[in-house]
């Protein structure tokens, strides 16, 4: 599993594309040209799952909305035998001597992280499985990454919001902030 930022070029998912190899690419509506523009030459790339209401076109062979993808069955969900040491997550440095690295984290690094930075019970913390959590990092940066796990491990809902902007607060204006459904809000 990899992620990218959602202000990255054509050029520059090509490249990561090349990089990855991947399989499945999720990706918000908003993205969805590019992202097909980027994976059209990938002979890797089986299912683009776009999060958002979509009609099929000209790619509805890869190309499926994130709900139909789970309401059908698929061998991409079936459980893939792993051990503790295989790769879990590639995540890719700022490139700030040189083009960007990718740094693989183990599934055995990514538990760990998660035990150790989650309460021993959230909901003894004042949670509950109806409250949301906003998630403001980056999930290209780490410490995104990481607290998406140890949200989804504490059962919390994650609302996430593409290209966030504090400055203008954009998310607080035009997103989840006005749903009125997330009760209890925490801010991460």
């Amino acid at each position: 599993m990899s992620s990218c930022k959602s202000t990255f070029t054509v050029n520059e998912l090509t490249t990561r594309f090349q990089q990855l190899h991947p399989k499945v690419i999720v990706c918000v509506l908003e993205n969805l040209s590019k992202i097909q523009e980027a994976a059209a030459d990938s002979q890797s790339v089986e299912k683009i799952i776009v999060v958002g209401n979509i009609a099929c076109s000209g790619d509805s062979l890869r190309v499926v909305s994130y709900q139909s993808f789970l309401e059908k069955s698929s061998s991409i969900l079936d459980a893939i035998p792993t051990e503790p040491q295989d790769v879990a997550l590639l995540l890719f440095s700022s490139g700030t001597t040189g083009l960007p690295k990718g740094i693989p984290l183990t599934h055995y690094n990514v538990i760990c992280n998660v035990l150790q930075t989650s309460p021993q019970d959230y909901y003894s913390s004042g949670y509950s499985e109806s409250d949301s959590v906003a998630l403001l990092l980056p999930s290209y940066h780490i410490g995104g990454f990481m607290l998406f796990f140890v949200f989804l491990y504490a059962g919390l809902k994650i609302l996430t919001q593409p290209n966030f902007d504090f400055a203008t607060k954009k998310a607080f204006k035009n997103g989840w902030m006005n749903t009125g459904d997330i009760g209890k809000l925490s801010i991460s």
